[in-house]
C-alpha cells in the first residue's frame, strides 16, 4: 500500500495536521479544544496507525508539535498520540524525534512538553522558543 499525505487546515479550535509521509515528518501546529476530540483526532490517529505500520527500521522520523493551547480533552488526544509514537519507538527502535515549539513568554506549555517528555521516554524530546516554520514541511 502506497501511503498518501494527510493534512487537516486549522480551525479556531482545531490544529493543522500536516503529516508527510515521504519525509517522514508530522506536524501539529495551532489551538487544540474542539467541542469532540475523539471524533476530530480519530482519523488523525487511523492515518498514525498505518503510516507507522509500514516504516522501514531505519526510518527516522521527526514530529513537530507547536499547540499553543489545548483542553483536558486534548490533552488526553495528545497522550494517546504520543503513546502510539512512543510504543512504535520502543517495540521497533524507530528513531522519533519531537521538536516541542513553546511561546518563551507561556511556560506552561514548556512544561507540559516537559511532563509529555517524563512519560515518553523512548523518544528524543527537543524543546525550542519560537515558532514552527510550517513552509518547510507542507
Amino acid at each position: 500500500m502506497i501511503m498518501q499525505n494527510f493534512s487537516l487546515a486549522a480551525t479556531e479550535f482545531t490544529p493543522a495536521v500536516h503529516f508527510n509521509c515521504k519525509e517522514n515528518q508530522l506536524v501539529l501546529k495551532g489551538n487544540s479544544y474542539p467541542e469532540n476530540p475523539s471524533a476530530f483526532y480519530a482519523p488523525v490517529f487511523d492515518w498514525l496507525q498505518q503510516y507507522l505500520a509500514q516504516l522501514n527500521p531505519d526510518t527516522e522520523v521527526q514530529v513537530n508539535v507547536e499547540i499553543a493551547y489545548f483542553n483536558s480533552g486534548s490533552s488526553k488526544m495528545l497522550v494517546d498520540f504520543f503513546d502510539i509514537l512512543n510504543d512504535k519507538a520502543f517495540n521497533d527502535a524507530i528513531p522519533i524525534d519531537i521538536n516541542w515549539y513553546y511561546d518563551p513568554e507561556d511556560p506552561d506549555i514548556l512544561e507540559y512538553g516537559k511532563d509529555f517528555q517524563a512519560d515518553f521516554r523512548a523518544m528524543k524530546f527537543q524543546f525550542i522558543a519560537g515558532e514552527y516554520d510550517s513552509s518547510i514541511s507542507t
